[in-house]
């Protein structure tokens, strides 16, 4: 698809050339084509279109409208469902000795809990981090509170945040990971 694309622009860039050369030569030679506004300002147009490829790349991807409304509802609903569980809870919230939940934002659709963890060296911090990884790729699908984030189509994210310079991958879990659709 891509290459197709790229086919497309590159002939559509083509012709806008060839369309700008015979609007300005018409200029020289009135008698060879008449109308050499509209051919050069359909040219001039069809190389704006090639230059705004961002543009055309979108119109390739651009969802259904019952695609694009699901997409905005799913948004929609992390948003609320994240502002809503942050004002039931007083942040930070102690999950164990090491680990602390920060806050809960959203983000494409995606619920995000973003916990902080104690560690004094990164191989303690390593070791928490693969300890709420494990049980939660574990027992995530089990979950009934994610399970019911996971039947209005949203997703769980884990990111940690650290004092020191360690870092590590977030967590995610989607719907269709846990078998919804």
């Amino acid at each position: 698809m891509i290459a197709v694309t790229m086919i497309a622009l590159l002939l559509m860039f083509l012709l806008g050339l060839y369309g700008l050369a015979l609007g300005a030569g018409a200029a020289n030679f009135p008698h060879v084509l008449s109308g050499r506004r509209s051919v050069t300002a359909f040219s001039f147009l069809i190389l704006v279109m090639v230059a705004d490829t961002s543009g055309i790349w979108a119109y390739f991807h651009t969802p259904l409208p019952q695609a694009a409304v699901q997409k905005s509802v799913t948004y929609s609903t992390a948003w609320i469902t994240a502002l809503a569980m942050r004002s039931r809870l007083t942040l930070p919230v102690k999950v164990n000795q090491d680990v602390q939940l920060e806050n809960i934002q959203s983000d494409s659709g995606r619920l995000v809990y973003v916990m902080s963890i104690k560690a004094p060296d990164s191989e303690s911090f390593l070791q928490s981090v693969d300890q709420v990884r494990s049980e939660t790729i574990k027992n995530g699908c089990q979950r009934e509170d994610y399970r019911t984030l996971m039947k209005y189509g949203l997703g769980i994210e884990i990111d940690f945040i650290v004092s020191g310079a360690w870092g590590a991958e977030p967590i995610i879990l989607t719907p269709e990971m846990c078998g919804f659709q």
